[in-house]
């Protein structure tokens, strides 16, 4: 099962990654959470001034659009037999 989906036996052979490497991608990751973050607020922001939207329904309206994301992309990985091959290669 491993192998059809890594191309490779046992992932413990993998060569380990260097502490530099881990930083660097933990900084990348990082850069991309304070955009995450960021977009967010001001989407919140937007919401509750300018729409004049309660809080709540605020946050609300965004946890439904989290919800049917995660919804939507198992059910394209599920039915949509091109999309699964290229997320196990």
């Amino acid at each position: 099962m491993i192998e059809s989906l890594w191309g490779r036996g046992n992932r413990l052979d993998a060569p380990q990654l260097r502490f530099a490497m881990k930083l660097t991608y933990g900084v990348g990751q990082a850069a991309e959470g304070l955009k995450n973050d960021a977009f967010g607020i001001f989407i919140l922001f937007y919401y509750n001034q300018v729409l004049c939207l309660s809080g709540t329904l605020a946050g609300l309206a965004l946890g439904i659009v989290l919800v049917f994301d995660s919804v939507s992309d198992h059910w394209r990985l599920r039915f949509c037999p091109r999309q699964r091959a290229d997320k196990a290669a």
